[in-house]
């Protein structure tokens, strides 16, 4: 715990360099002090006596201002007008064309009073600069507390302690500080880490600054602000859930890909994640949300997935030909709405789902048709957004008020939610908006398409088609969406993305 350095303490004094102990480079470094304190000082006592000799000029003409008129409007030149003021009130060259030079809005009773309270504050400040420079007390006191600035602005707490007590078994997490990062996991199945001090707080209303560099069609889907000791839960399409801490996964650049999940986590063929959560504690009264393509739901306790092997824990049982959709973290008191991919949807109360096991299939949401299926769960309750806009396979969508969509109760067949026919396709997915949100639309040949939410009208019929989004050629199709900023961070930077910011969805 102890080292031994040593420091060459070599400094310039008198134009030479010098090897100096402890006091001297102290006692010089004071005077140095001394030496720019003075000098400012001066600097700054010239400046003020300079501002208020101007003052003290304006001041004599504003209390003489019909004199001082009558004067420079009887004067042939502007020099003759100068000498006379000069001669007539006392004034300096300078007082003088201060004089000349003042506006009319200065002769405002309002004017004058600012103009006093001005040359008051540099009198005051005067008398201030000229005591440092003639007590040599005072300067003292200023150089003192100009360093106490210094140390609190910039000193550093020390980072360790000595600890007289055994040292116990130290886990590798302990060496690691627990400081907050963002967790980016892209379409593909790229994952990183960056710490949150590479994106640089900005003004609302901002572009965002480039999050990842993905490449390929490829956009970044989930943004998790977390902490390098929180978990990170995993859930996939096979019901599964698998558990990271936040600083496993590989810490990268701002710009960089990231690694590919399958290289973090054993996941099987065919399988993939649907959603990424992060928490600090598996709490009781944390509640996890479980949404299947058949319409399934089931609510349970966040405490029930503490216990997580490496090679993960069935989070939900499936039924055949069933896939886990997606999971969120609920309350009693929110809502649920189901969008199915045949244009309908149902909305009904979280508490109607009653919490359930681990390992259990949960109830029916809603009760599907032939051929239908879950295609987006949207937990309302959000202020900032109040509106559903859905999006078909073929490019179409529709933006709607929320309270069109009336409560209902669990497992009924819903309600209509968009129009589909042919040329629409079915329903691809559904989000909650506001109308300050950016929608990005990824293709199936990989182009991606960016807008504003307010370009899509709000429609307040939820039987209609909507209006086309994004133009696809034959046999092209709507690979994904989402919305294209969140927390700040934008998703597509530095892809080659067409913005659309003038013209609005077409109208069909």
């Amino acid at each position: 715990m102890e080292t031994t350095f040593g420091i060459n303490m070599m400094a310039v004094v008198g134009n030479r360099p010098r090897l100096l102990n402890v006091k001297q480079i102290l006692s010089y470094f004071l005077e140095h002090r001394r030496e720019v304190v003075i000098r400012r000082t001066r600097f700054d006592l010239e400046k003020s006596e300079a501002r208020a000799h101007i003052l003290d000029g304006l001041k004599i003409a504003i209390d003489n201002i019909d004199e001082v008129v009558a004067l420079i409007r009887g004067s042939k030149t502007v020099l003759e007008a100068k000498s006379g003021l000069m001669v007539r009130f006392a004034l300096s060259d300078v007082q003088s064309q201060a004089i000349l030079d003042m506006r009319l809005q200065r002769l405002t009773n309002m004017e004058r009073q600012k103009l006093l309270d001005e040359l008051e504050e540099l009198k005051k400040l005067i008398t201030w600069l000229k005591s440092i420079l003639a007590d040599e007390s005072i300067l003292k006191g200023v150089i003192a507390d100009e360093l106490a600035q210094v140390k609190n602005d910039y000193a550093t707490p020390r980072k360790t302690h000595v600890a007289t007590e055994e040292a116990s078994d130290i886990a590798i997490e302990d060496l690691i500080p627990d400081d907050e990062a963002v967790i980016t996991l892209s379409r593909r199945g790229y994952i990183k880490r960056t710490s949150l001090s590479h994106y640089q707080q900005q003004k609302r209303g901002g572009k965002g600054v480039a999050g990842v560099s993905t490449g390929d069609g490829d956009f970044v889907h989930t943004f998790l602000l977390t902490s390098n000791h929180q978990y990170l839960l995993f859930f996939t399409n096979q019901g599964r859930m698998l558990q990271l801490k936040a600083h496993q996964v590989p810490e990268a650049g701002r710009y960089a890909k990231g690694a590919h999940i399958n290289n973090l986590l054993p996941l099987e063929k065919d399988e993939f994640i649907t959603t990424a959560i992060t928490l600090r504690e598996f709490a009781e009264d944390r509640q996890f949300l479980f949404i299947t393509r058949r319409g399934m739901v089931k609510r349970t306790s966040a405490a029930l997935y503490a216990n997580c092997r490496t090679t993960g824990i069935r989070a939900v049982s499936l039924k055949p030909e069933d896939e886990l959709m997606m999971v969120c973290e609920v309350h009693n008191d929110a809502e649920i709405l189901l969008i199915t991919e045949q244009g309908t949807a149902i909305r009904f109360a979280v508490g109607e789902v009653r919490p359930t096991g681990r390992a259990t299939e949960g109830v029916k949401g809603i009760a599907l048709r032939n051929n239908d299926r879950v295609v987006a769960g949207v937990v309302t309750g959000d202020p900032d957004r109040s509106q559903i806009l859905t999006v078909s396979e073929n490019g179409y969508g529709k933006r709607t008020p929320l309270d069109q969509y009336r409560s209902q109760s669990r497992s009924g067949m819903g309600i209509i939610n968009m129009k589909v026919t042919k040329k629409t396709g079915k329903v691809v997915g559904a989000v909650m908006v506001a109308e300050t949100d950016q929608m990005v639309i990824l293709s199936s040949a990989n182009k991606i398409v960016r807008f504003p939410v307010k370009q899509v009208s709000l429609n307040f019929g939820r039987a209609t088609q909507g209006v086309r989004l994004i133009n696809l050629d034959d046999g092209i199709s709507v690979a994904g969406f989402d919305l294209v900023q969140r927390q700040g961070l934008d998703p597509i930077d530095g892809l080659e993305v067409e913005e659309i910011d003038e013209e609005p969805p077409t109208e069909e």
